[in-house]
């Protein structure tokens, strides 16, 4: 093997490795059904924009791109394959040139889990994590040459990289805590301005939105702390970053400023996001800012010795992803994940069963932001995912989807069974809990704001609640498609991690309407039992039908 690898030129070597890897990973993309979260990113695509309601947009640009090439997944996922094929290029120019003919380093890249599946699935962190291998390539020409063309080059990876995911940010922020004297390098603040500048439309669009992405992501997005997101956390990146490289950073001695930025990215990445599991769930994939520096140290590491080591723990790994590829194409064993259900397999028939429910109505998922665009997708059908809840939205409200909705017949679907839906089980194994509805109705997105005079709310006081109609048709409510009243409703937050109590602010009729662009004052009052000065108080509707929704901020009971 060493013989055979030695006859080849070590660029014609990587060029045959990254092209057979790009034809894998096409294979891949095009025989693997979409998951969950890639239909969500294939919706964004059919609206191009400067930004989206929880992710930067160039994940979706590469996603409208690839279609206009490819049908189906492929076209989905093409781009987000071919500029992580580009990536492994720049892995390999990092390393140097007498290293691209030894067979560990290619080893390193198609055992590690996380990798293998960012380099065919359409996630942000694809382009992320390629354009972060360019970046820390030019990092390292600018650190060898001090040029202004390396850091304009930096500037530009880091604004495409800002584009991909917000928490790129931490690459630059941990290379300057490795090299504290880029905080007086003029070119080095070049760099971060040219990014800067060119993240401007970004931020702009987060202006005109209220600055709806980093209000979710800093706040929307905390659920406290859970024992089990700790150790989830722990355990699950031991296995994608794979057991080889792990722990690689924590013993090894860098040799150069390059190699410790490596090492700060790495151990301050995962410091970040072990702290992040003290406000909720981290996911796998968010560490995939680690993965190139992490299999740059691990080569350091490995090279012209612990071969032995390497190999035993790198081989089941290498077998796991061979699996795992295997599995996403075949189903090779009745494997069932999450509640007896395979998401991996099955999806055009689910979407198939539901079609012949809904024929060309819309379906309206309620909490299901996955299954909509998903539906869509393979059927070709209108679909929306609503969210009843305060905290979290998604692009549906920001594109007003709900407000084209009203007056049009729909089908709705809830993930459990609730009054007067009936259900079938598709043949993807999941279950499908749906109503028809005639000339719906719904209020998600309908802004309630208090009005009364002194804020915050005084016990003994009533208050006045303004109904803000924003939709270009009247806001009526009449009772729903089962007879149930339309409600406003008060909720009470304890704040103790107590469920939330709710109380009737009031019971629509029929005659009460609210013309387009116009607004409607309900005088009411806290219940004397619902009262203290602890909670904080929202409002919103129960329909009968959803969820009670939550329309309002909170607010605080004075005293």
């Amino acid at each position: 093997m060493k013989f055979a690898l030695k006859s080849i030129p070590p660029q014609t070597l990587l060029y045959c490795f990254v092209a057979f890897y790009f034809f894998l990973n096409i294979f891949q993309a095009g025989f693997t059904g979409l998951t969950s979260d890639e239909g969500y990113y294939w919706y964004l695509s059919t609206h191009l924009d400067w930004g989206y309601y929880d992710h930067p947009p160039l994940l979706a640009l590469l996603i409208n791109l690839g279609r206009r090439l490819f049908s189906g997944e492929l076209g989905v996922r093409f781009f987000s394959v071919l500029i992580m094929s580009a990536g492994l290029i720049f892995l390999a120019e990092v390393i140097g040139e007498k290293e691209k003919q030894k067979s560990s380093l290619y080893f390193m890249i198609i055992s590690m889990p996380l990798l293998n599946y960012i380099t065919f699935i359409a996630f942000p962190d694809s382009p992320l994590v390629a354009l972060s291998i360019i970046y820390l390539y030019f990092y390292k020409k600018f650190l060898e040459k001090h040029s202004t063309k390396a850091s304009f080059f930096m500037g530009l990876a880091l604004s495409a990289m800002l584009y991909s995911k917000y928490h790129a940010v931490l690459i630059p922020l941990f290379i300057i805590m490795s090299n504290p004297k880029l905080l007086l390098d003029k070119k080095y603040y070049c760099s971060l301005g040219i990014a800067l500048a060119l993240f401007m439309p970004h931020l702009y669009w987060q202006y005109k939105h209220d600055f709806v992405s980093f209000k979710y992501h800093l706040i929307g997005r905390s659920h406290g702390f859970a024992l089990n997101n700790l150790t989830d956390f722990l355990s699950v990146q031991v296995l994608v970053l794979c057991p080889a490289l792990i722990f690689v950073p924590f013993v090894y001695k860098t040799k150069n400023p390059f190699e410790r930025s490596l090492k700060f990215v790495v151990l301050g990445t995962l410091t970040f996001f072990l702290c992040a599991t003290l406000k909720g769930y981290v996911h796998f994939h968010w560490t995939s800012i680690v993965i190139f520096p992490l299999i740059i140290l691990g080569y350091a590491y490995y090279s012209n010795q612990r071969k032995k080591m390497f190999f035993i723990l790198t081989i089941p790994m290498l077998l796991f992803v061979v699996f795992f590829r295997t599995y996403l194409v075949v189903k090779i064993l009745p494997m069932n994940t999450f509640n007896r259900v395979d998401y991996f397999h099955g999806r055009t028939l689910w979407a198939d069963d539901i079609k012949k429910i809904a024929g060309t109505r819309p379906v309206v998922f309620e909490n299901a932001l996955r299954e909509a665009p998903l539906y869509s997708f393979y059927s070709g059908m209108p679909s929306v995912a609503l969210y009843p809840g305060g905290d979290k939205k998604s692009q549906y409200e920001i594109w007003g989807v709900e407000d084209k909705l009203q007056g049009k017949d729909v089908v709705v679907s809830r993930d459990i069974e609730f009054k007067g839906s009936s259900k079938i089980s598709t043949r993807m194994g999941k279950e499908f809990n749906y109503i028809p509805l005639w000339n719906f109705r719904s209020y998600q997105n309908i802004k309630i704001s208090l009005k009364t005079a002194a804020l915050p709310l005084k016990p003994t006081d009533h208050f006045q609640l303004e109904i803000i109609n924003h939709r270009d048709c009247p806001l009526t409510f009449n009772n729903n498609s089962l007879g149930q009243k339309i409600k406003l409703i008060g909720y009470v937050s304890s704040g103790n991690g107590a469920k939330d109590t709710f109380f009737i602010v009031r019971e629509f009729s029929s005659r009460d309407t609210v013309a387009l662009h116009a607004t409607l004052r309900i005088e009411g009052e806290i219940p004397l039992r619902f009262r203290d000065r602890q909670a904080r108080y929202s409002f919103g509707f129960d329909d009968g039908i959803f969820s009670p929704s939550v329309n309002s901020i909170k607010y605080a009971l004075g005293g």
